[in-house]
């Protein structure tokens, strides 16, 4: 199946997957940064435990809430959390750095709790009859998208900008971009 041949609303969701998949490096910059600033391992999944259990009671307010919300609107929240997110480790600095992080990993946390509207949105968009082909390009992009945007932004955070003050600047450049893809969703999908 050629690209042009893909419905329009489908190839615009492939795109907005392949503009995403490369900020989704915040995963690892995270930890690195952790450590970069002082915390052990045992700190660092003492955090990582304490988000795991405060978002227990709220994973439960959350799914009530998650009935109610739209698949469009959803896609929308999820970036809006992750830029919340993101910009709470940008912030994360001195006295307030475990406060602000342990708020930014459980606001991510919650963003989690949305990516199963993801598979709902494909079956919606996807055609059923040539699902193969379109999850080929579904695969393809947002992976070829990850490759370079990896490799670019390991070496930058890795050789060039290796330092936390750097990290904390990528963080907010990242929560900026979810502005970017927010409104890339609410123009091409949420007309």
């Amino acid at each position: 199946m050629k690209w042009v041949e893909i419905p329009r609303p489908a190839r615009h969701y492939i795109l907005y997957h392949t503009i995403i998949s490369p900020i989704l490096i915040v995963w690892y910059m995270l930890p690195v940064y952790l450590f970069m600033t002082g915390y052990t391992v045992l700190e660092v999944g003492i955090i990582y435990s304490a988000v795991h259990i405060a978002s227990i009671p709220l994973t439960i307010m959350f799914g009530k809430l998650f009935e109610k919300i739209s698949l469009r609107k959803g896609l929308v929240l999820i970036d809006a959390l992750d830029g919340i997110a993101y910009s709470l480790y940008g912030l994360a600095y001195g006295p307030i750095a475990p406060i602000t992080l342990f708020l930014g990993m459980l606001i991510e946390k919650f963003s989690f709790m949305l990516y199963p509207l993801y598979p709902a949105v494909e079956k919606i968009l996807y055609p059923q009859d040539r699902l193969e082909e379109v999850f080929a390009w579904h695969m393809r992009l947002p992976m070829i998208s990850e490759i370079i945007g990896y490799t670019v932004l390991g070496y930058l955070f890795g050789y060039v900008f290796n330092t936390p003050f750097y990290y904390r600047m990528g963080f907010l450049c990242f929560a900026a971009s979810s502005v970017f893809t927010i409104i890339y969703l609410i123009k091409f999908y949420l007309h």
